[in-house]
Parts: structure tokens; sequence; C-alpha cells
């Protein structure tokens, strides 16, 4: 096998969390000078690109188009642990759209507080989703992956995470 996919998903794991506690400590107003700085409508357009880009694009279409269809005929997709991370990439693709607009307001309207206040929230849920989400992969989906899934499946879903790679385009 060439690489093993479970192990790329999880490496892709400590970067987003790093991203986020990044980004967070970035619009912190009591740790940083970007939340008052015109930088920080590009700083949030900037995080919102990655969320869409690397966490979705990428890492959730992999997810989503190669190892959880692999394993739906060991785990069923309704009611089960698939159907709550498909749910929880959907709310993370809702706060990327809430943060990209904020982003635009703020560009418009440096001075709106409330946008600024909107987006700081917004990015402790992703830090928050996301740990919880990465917790429940790393440490079930993702154990119980490597004892259902045979050699020649998990190549299967490697040549399908190389395939999401070359049409997701540039980060």
């Amino acid at each position: 096998m060439a690489r093993d996919p479970i192990a790329k998903l999880m490496e892709d794991h400590q970067v987003f969390l790093r991203t986020v506690q990044t980004f967070q400590r970035d619009i912190d107003p009591n740790v940083s000078k970007v939340v008052g700085d015109s930088l920080l409508p590009r700083r949030i357009a900037d995080f919102g690109h990655f969320l869409l880009h690397d966490v979705d694009r990428i890492h959730g279409q992999q997810e989503e188009r190669g190892l959880f269809p692999a394993l739906e005929q060991y785990i069923p997709l309704e009611g089960g642990p698939l159907e709550i991370l498909m749910d929880e990439h959907e709310a993370l693709r809702d706060y990327q759209l809430t943060l990209d607009r904020g982003g635009r307001k703020l560009e418009n309207d440096p001075g709106a507080e409330e946008v600024r206040r909107a987006v700081t929230t917004i990015a402790r849920s992703v830090e928050e989703l996301l740990e919880t989400h990465v917790m429940k992969e790393d440490t079930v989906l993702f154990p119980m992956a490597y004892q259902v899934l045979s050699a020649r499946e998990l190549e299967r879903i490697s040549l399908v995470f190389d395939e999401v790679e070359s049409t997701a385009g540039p980060g």
C-alpha cells in the first residue's frame, strides 16, 4: 500500500487543530492586536478559505467519498457515528459561510463591533466542534476502521484521496 489513508487523516487533524487555535488566538481581543487592526478581515478570509479548501474540499471530501462509503458496509450510516460525523461536517460548512460573511462585513465597516464579537463566537464554536470531531474520529472511528477494513479497501480509499486532492485545486 502506497500510504495509509487513515494516518493521513489523523495528520490532517493535528494541522487543523493547530490552525484553528492560532486563528482563535489571533482574533482574541485579550491576546492579539489583530482584532483592532485593518488586517482582521484578511485574517478571517484566510481562515475561511482554509476551512473551505483544506478542511472541506480535501479532508472532508476524502472522508465522505472515500472512507465513509467503505465503512458503510460495516457501520450503518443512519443513526450511527457516520451520520453524526457527516452532520458535523455540515456544521463546519455553515460556520465557514458565516465567517466569510463576517469578514466581508468587516471589510466594509471595520468598526462593526457586533460583527467582531460574532466572528469571535463562531471561531470558538469552530474550535470546539473540531476538537470533539477529531477526538471522535481519532479515538473511535479510525481504530474501528483499522479493525474492519482490508489492505485492499485501504488502497481503494487511498486512490479516492488522490482523486479528491487532484480535483480540489490549489489551496
